[in-house]
C-alpha cells in the first residue's frame, strides 16, 4: 500500500509513506511479515528523513518467534531499536492443541535520540515474571513526532521481577521532572516500591511524592504514598492536598489464609463539605470476589452504605439516605448541583448476568444550567429490575409548572444490546422565558412529547411525536408577535421531520413551515427547512410596521454552517419619525441603571454580553449560515413624521454570512415632501444604496421655490454621517440659500435674531457640531444664554450659578416689561423659591417643586 500523502490521515504530518504485508509459512505453521516505512516526512513540523519498521512472525500456532527491527532518524536523532520475543516450549493440552507454556523476551533494545528501552526476561505458564527492564528519557520531547503529542520533562523507571520459590516479588524505581503531556503536569516525583510474594500473601514497602501536580485542569500540590510491611501486616498512608481539598486515608494490609485490607481512616474535605468514613471497613479478597464488611462514609448531612460480595459472584445491598448533591463539590469544584439524593439497591447474581432491584429518588434537584435555562427545581423518581443482561426503568421527571415527563422500558448492560424505552409527557415553552426574557422575547405554548428510543447505545434510534398547540411569540424590541402556534415534529430512526408549523400574525397573515433533519451531530444536523408567509406582520413597533410575503429555504449542517436562500417581498412598510429622536444611540456616559426593566434591561444585558465576547479570545462562530436573500419592496414602503411624507421602492440582495451580512441594492424614492418651519420642501430623487456594508449610502435632493431663486438641498453620503448642500438658481452662496429658505430673504435683510438662527443652523447643516448660539454662550462665561424674536420684539437673556443653590440672571429686550433680573434658590433638590424684578420696579415671587422621572 503506498501513502503518497501523510496528511490525508492526519494534518500533523507530511510526506510520503508505504506498508507491506505479506504471508509465509503454510496452513499449518503461518507466519507474517510486516514493513512500514516514512520519507520526506515530518510531524509536528519535526523533519524524519527515513524511517522503517521491519517485522516478521513465524510459526503463529507454534513456537511463534518475534522479530523486529527498528531504523532511521527522527528530527536530527538517531533512532533505532531490536525486539526478539518468542513463545516458550510449546505444551498441548489433553486434546492435543498447544497450551499456554510463557514467553521469553530475549532482546528489548530500543533508542529514539535521549529516551531509550532496555531489557529482557521471561513469564512462565503459572505466569510468574522474571527479568529487568529499564527506561531512562533524558528529554521526552525527543517521542514527540511520534505519538503526536507534546511531550516535555525528564524521567527514568527501572523494573526488576524475580519468581524465586513460587513467591512473585516486583521491584520499582523512577523518578522525573518537568513531566508535560496531554494536559497533565508534574513537577517531579520520586517512586520506591517494593511487593514481596503478590500472588499469595502480599507485602508492600513504598514510599512515592508527587510534587505539583495538575489533572484535567485541578491542580494538586503535594501527593503522598507510604507502606510498610512484614510478614504479616503492611500498613499504608495516603494523602494528597490541592486548592481548597484534603484527602486522608490509611489502612492495613493483612496476608494470611486470605488478602484482607482494613480502611481505617478516609476523609475528602473541600471547604465545609466533607465525605468521611463513620467506622472500620473492610474488604476480603478470596477466589476473584471481594467481601465489603460494614463500609459506611458520611456525605454532608447524608449517608452511603455498601455490604456483600463483589466479583465473580455479586451480592450485594447498598443504601444512600440523604445525601446532598452539593457534596459532588468536594471531587468536582465548581459543578454548583443542588437537591438531595434516596437510593437503594440489592444486587445478586454474577458479574455478566446481575439480578435484582433499585430505587432512585432525587428531591428539588437544580444546576447551574437549570438555573439559567429558568427550570424550576426537578423532582425525580426511578425504580426498576436487573434481570440478567438487561435492566428495566420507570421513571418520573416532575418539573413544577415546567412539566412532567415519564420514561419505562428496558436498557441493555452492554454496548451491543438492543433498547426499548417509550417517554411522554407536556412541558410549557414558556420555561424558556429565562433565556429569551434578556433579548426582549417571550414564548409561551404547551409542547406535548410521545417518544421511543431503539437501536443500540452505539447507535440510537429515536422516534415519536412532539406537539406543540396554543403557542404565542412576542418580541419587544421588533414588535414581532405571532398568535395560534400550531407544530408537529416526527422522528423516526435518524430523521426528523417538521410535518406542521403554522402561526397567525396581529393582521390576519400566516406563517408555515415544513422539512427534515438528520440526526448526525458530526455532520451538523443536515437537513432542510422550508419557510413560508403570506401578508405577514414581521414587525409592529412605535417606529416601524412591516408586512410581507416569505418564501426561505434553509439547507445543509443547520446547526452549523446552513444556507438560507430565497425572497422576502415587502408589501406594505411604515417608518414613523417620533417627534423627538436623540442625536446618537449611544447611552449618556456615567449614567448608572437601577432596577432597568423592558427594553433598557435587554440593551444592558447585550452590552455586557458585548463586552464579555471583546474581552475573550476571538473564536470562530458556532452557527454561520450562508445568505442568497433578496428583499425586494417594489412600492409601499411609506416614511412619515417631522414634517416628512415619502414613497420608496426597490430590492436589495443580501449575500455573505449571518456573521458578515453583504447588502447590495437600493431602495429608490417615489415621491416625498418634508415641510421645515412652515417650508415644503419637495423631493426631486432619493436613493437608499447597500454596497456590501449594513450602513447605506444616501442620496436624496429635494426643491423649493424660495424668494426669488429656486433652491435644491442635497443629502448623500453614508447614513452615519450624511453631509448636506445646497444650491440654487441662480447660483448664490450656501448660507444666502439657507436664509431665502428660512426667513424669504438675503441675509443683509435679517434682525440680529434671525442672523443668529441663520448661523446655526448653517452649522448644524454643516458638520453637526454646536452653532452660534452655543459658542457664545461659552465666550460670556454664563450657563444658559437665550436669544429670541417674541411678540414684543427681541430678547436676549443670561444667566450663571453662583453657588451650589443660588443662581442670577438678567434679561433685556424692546420694552420695560422684558427686562429685568431674577434669582432662584434651590432650597431641596425638588423645591425652587424663584423671585423676579423688571425694569418698572414690578417684582413677584413664586415656589415651584420638580420630580424627575
Amino acid at each position: 500500500m503506498d501513502l503518497p500523502d501523510l496528511s490525508a490521515a492526519d494534518a500533523r504530518l507530511t510526506g510520503a509513506g508505504a506498508l507491506d504485508v505479506g504471508m509465509t509459512g503454510g496452513l499449518a505453521h503461518p507466519g507474517v511479515s510486516f514493513g512500514a516505512s516514512v520519507d520526506r516526512a515530518t510531524a509536528m513540523r519535526r523533519p524524519i528523513p527515513h524511517l522503517e519498521l521491519a517485522a516478521t512472525v513465524n510459526d503463529i500456532n507454534g513456537l511463534c518467534a518475534v522479530d523486529a527491527k527498528l531504523s532511521g532518524s527522527i528530527d536530527g536523532n538517531p533512532a533505532h531499536g531490536i525486539v526478539q520475543v518468542s513463545r516458550r516450549s510449546s505444551e498441548r493440552d489433553d486434546r492435543g492443541a498447544p497450551a499456554f507454556a510463557g514467553w521469553h523476551a530475549k532482546t528489548l533494545d530500543i533508542a529514539i535520540g535521549s529516551v531509550s528501552l532496555k531489557g529482557a526476561g521471561t513469564v512462565d505458564a503459572q505466569r510468574f515474571a522474571s527479568g529487568q527492564i529499564r527506561f531512562a528519557a533524558g528529554a521526552l520531547a525527543d517521542l514527540s513526532p511520534l505519538v503526536l503529542t507534546e511531550l516535555a520533562g525528564s524521567a527514568s523507571l527501572d523494573l526488576a521481577a524475580s519468581a524465586d520459590g513460587g513467591q512473585q516479588s516486583v521491584r520499582l524505581v523512577g523518578k522525573g521532572a518537568g513531566i508535560r503531556a496531554a494536559g497533565m503536569a508534574i513537577r517531579s516525583f520520586d517512586l520506591r516500591a517494593d511487593g514481596a510474594d503478590l500472588y499469595s500473601h502480599p507485602v508492600l514497602n513504598a514510599d512515592t511524592r508527587v510534587n505539583d501536580a495538575e489533572f484535567g485542569g485541578q491542580t494538586v500540590s503535594n501527593i503522598a504514598l507510604t507502606a510498610r510491611g512484614n510478614a504479616d501486616t503492611s500498613t499504608i498512608g495516603l494523602s494528597a492536598k490541592a486548592a481548597g481539598f484534603d484527602l486522608d486515608a490509611a489502612g492495613a494490609l493483612t496476608s494470611k489464609e486470605r488478602t484482607r485490607f482494613d480502611l481505617n481512616r478516609f476523609t475528602a474535605r473541600r471547604g465545609a463539605k466533607a465525605i468521611v468514613l463513620q467506622g472500620p471497613a473492610g474488604f476480603t479478597l478470596e477466589d476473584g470476589t471481594v467481601l465489603i464488611e460494614h463500609l459506611a462514609l458520611g456525605i454532608g448531612t447524608g449517608r452511603f452504605t455498601v455490604d456483600g460480595k463483589a466479583g465473580k459472584a455479586l451480592d450485594l445491598k447498598a443504601v444512600a439516605s440523604a445525601i446532598p448533591l452539593g457534596a459532588a463539590d468536594v471531587a468536582v469544584p465548581g459543578l454548583g448541583l443542588a437537591g438531595t439524593l434516596d437510593a437503594s439497591s440489592t444486587i445478586a447474581g454474577s458479574a455478566s448476568a446481575p439480578m435484582g432491584q433499585y430505587n432512585v429518588a432525587v428531591k428539588q434537584l437544580a444546576a447551574p444550567q437549570t438555573r439559567s435555562a429558568g427550570l424550576p427545581p426537578i423532582d425525580i423518581a426511578a425504580n426498576g429490575r436487573l434481570d440478567g443482561g438487561r435492566a428495566s426503568l420507570n421513571t418520573t421527571v416532575a418539573a413544577g409548572k415546567a412539566g412532567t415527563f415519564t420514561a419505562s422500558g428496558t436498557l441493555p448492560l452492554d454496548a451491543t444490546g438492543p433498547i426499548a424505552l417509550t417517554a411522554k409527557g407536556r412541558l410549557d415553552a414558556a420555561v424558556a422565558n429565562a433565556m429569551l426574557s434578556a433579548s426582549g422575547r417571550t414564548v409561551s405554548g404547551s409542547v406535548a412529547l410521545d417518544a421511543r428510543v431503539g437501536g443500540t447505545r452505539a447507535k440510537p434510534e429515536i422516534g415519536g411525536v412532539a406537539t406543540m398547540s396554543g403557542g404565542t411569540f412576542r418580541d419587544s424590541m421588533l414588535g414581532t408577535r405571532l398568535d395560534a402556534i400550531e407544530a408537529k415534529i416526527t422522528a423516526e430512526g435518524e430523521r426528523i421531520v417538521v410535518e406542521r408549523l403554522a402561526a397567525v400574525t396581529p393582521n390576519g397573515g400566516t406563517l408555515s413551515g415544513s422539512g427534515q433533519v438528520r440526526v448526525a451531530p458530526d455532520a451538523g444536523f443536515p437537513g432542510t427547512v422550508s419557510i413560508r408567509g403570506q401578508q405577514a406582520t414581521l414587525a409592529a413597533s412605535a417606529l416601524t410596521t412591516a408586512q410581507a410575503n416569505l418564501a426561505l429555504d434553509v439547507t445543509g449542517a443547520l446547526a452549523r454552517d446552513p444556507r438560507i436562500a430565497g425572497r422576502i417581498d415587502l408589501t406594505r412598510v411604515n417608518v414613523d419619525i417620533p417627534d423627538r429622536l436623540p442625536s446618537t444611540l449611544k447611552p449618556i456616559d456615567g449614567i448608572n441603571h437601577v432596577n432597568a426593566s423592558g427594553q433598557a434591561a435587554a440593551r444592558l444585558a447585550a452590552e455586557r454580553k458585548a463586552e464579555t465576547l471583546k474581552g475573550s479570545k476571538a473564536r470562530p462562530a458556532l452557527f454561520n449560515a450562508s445568505l442568497d436573500v433578496t428583499v425586494s419592496a417594489p412600492n409601499h414602503v411609506f416614511i412619515h413624521g417631522r414634517g416628512a411624507t415619502a414613497e420608496l421602492g426597490g430590492s436589495i440582495h443580501v449575500g455573505g454570512t449571518t456573521n458578515g451580512p453583504v447588502p447590495k441594492g437600493a431602495f429608490s424614492l417615489f415621491q416625498g415632501k418634508l415641510v421645515v418651519l412652515g417650508k415644503t420642501l419637495n423631493f426631486t430623487k432619493g436613493n437608499l444604496s447597500f454596497n456590501g456594508d449594513l450602513a447605506p449610502e444616501l442620496d436624496f435632493a429635494a426643491e423649493i421655490q424660495a424668494s426669488d431663486i429656486t433652491a435644491q438641498v442635497g443629502i448623500s453620503g453614508p447614513a452615519a454621517a450624511p453631509a448636506f448642500a445646497f444650491h440654487s438658481q441662480p447660483e448664490l452662496p450656501q448660507d444666502e440659500i439657507l436664509s431665502r429658505i428660512l426667513f424669504q430673504k438675503a441675509s443683509g435683510s435679517l434682525t440680529t435674531s434671525q442672523a443668529v438662527q441663520l448661523a446655526g443652523a448653517a452649522a448644524q447643516f454643516a458638520s453637526g457640531g454646536e452653532g452660534t448660539v452655543d459658542r457664545m454662550r461659552r465666550s460670556l462665561g454664563v450657563d444658559n444664554l437665550d436669544v429670541g424674536a417674541g411678540a414684543g420684539g427681541p430678547m436676549v437673556g443670561a444667566s450663571r450659578a453662583i453657588g451650589d443653590r443660588l443662581s442670577v440672571g438678567v434679561r433685556t429686550g424692546a420694552s420695560p416689561s422684558q427686562s429685568g433680573v431674577s434669582a432662584n434658590v434651590d432650597v431641596t433638590r425638588h423645591i425652587r423659591v424663584e423671585s423676579d424684578v423688571d425694569a418698572k420696579g414690578s417684582t413677584s415671587v413664586g415656589v415651584g417643586t420638580r420630580f424627575e422621572w
